[in-house]
């Protein structure tokens, strides 16, 4: 059988915790632009809609173009802050499994797929119960809310579910929280890398969750045994 590599603070690209967290800070920044782009045309089509001629002769391709752009922004900045998060998570997974084979790695990212706070759960990143709402918020909007249209029985139900949505989506608020997150979510896994002063990461390694995991992987490749 192949050898196997293993996670180190010297890895690269999907195996690399930096390159991850680098991921998230492009995606993140864009998430952010996006945002203030999509609060001043916010503010420019609500002024516009105080106006007498909007939506006439003359003004209709303009007006029509804000309306495009409200929906667009809210949506792509939540799904980009959503990504973003989930870059920071996979960087905690892959600081949470130096020492390891890359396959593990590999084989748990596709286990927990966008599943934000089994993902949370697993590295020991501490949640309460804002945090876990916001985490499945997050993945619901990766996954549904900010890519794909609403599924609805009839069309009461779909002006309903629109209009949920749009307020989950421009919830500035709740926007604001995803940005802390993603902001403790960045020094979480620098921190778990340990220091002079606390050499020791956190604790993942009581996790029964990883235990099991790595157990599972030792029966399907027990010549590469994460723990020989």
């Amino acid at each position: 059988m192949k050898k196997q590599g293993r996670l180190s603070r010297s890895s690269v690209g999907e195996f690399s915790a930096s390159d991850w967290k680098s991921e998230g800070h492009s995606l993140l920044l864009f998430s952010k632009t996006l945002r203030i782009q999509w609060l001043l045309k916010r503010r420019r089509l609500i002024r516009r809609l105080r106006e007498e001629n909007f939506g006439t002769v003359g003004h209709l391709s303009v007006d029509l173009d804000l309306i495009q752009h409200d929906q667009a922004l809210v949506k792509s900045s939540t799904l980009l802050i959503g990504y973003a998060i989930e870059m920071y998570l996979k960087a905690g997974l892959a600081n949470s499994l130096i020492g390891c084979p890359e396959e593990l790695f590999s084989c748990l990212s596709r286990k927990f797929s966008h599943d934000y706070t089994a993902i949370a759960e697993f590295i020991g990143f501490p949640t309460d119960r804002v945090i876990l709402e916001d985490l499945s918020a997050l993945s619901s909007a990766v996954q549904f809310d900010a890519r794909y249209p609403i599924s609805a029985a009839n069309n009461e139900d779909y002006i309903n579910k629109t209009n949920e949505r749009r307020q989950r989506l421009a919830d500035n608020t709740r926007y604001k929280r995803y940005r802390l997150l993603a902001k403790s979510l960045d020094h979480y896994t620098y921190k778990m890398l340990g220091s002079t002063k606390n050499p020791l990461s956190t604790g993942w390694v009581t996790s029964t969750e990883m235990v099991t995991s790595v157990t599972a992987w030792a029966a399907v490749y027990p010549q590469e045994s994460p723990t020989s």
